[in-house]
């Protein structure tokens, strides 16, 4: 058996229509990726998908992560 894990955004905005300043979650674009069944397996694929957000402009917040577009609109970076 394997674990899906994916980053959504955390502030999520339905109803953009500029695909340049949508929302990522809002179409299912984000880091990704099948883990193994094990806590292992799971840890390092949240390791390896943290690598994969910062490089591509996802920052980590307190409240979870924000995909770049919506850090372009104005989101904390606490």
């Amino acid at each position: 058996m394997a674990i899906w894990i994916e980053f959504r955004c955390e502030l999520r905005s339905e109803g953009i229509e500029d695909q340049s300043k949508r929302c990522l979650s809002d179409d299912n674009i984000g880091p990704m990726e099948m883990a193994g069944d094990t806590q292992k397996s799971v840890n390092e694929t949240i390791s390896m998908l943290g690598e994969i957000a910062k490089k591509e402009g996802w920052v980590r917040t307190r409240d979870g992560w924000v995909c770049p577009n919506c850090m372009k609109r104005g989101a904390n970076h606490d």
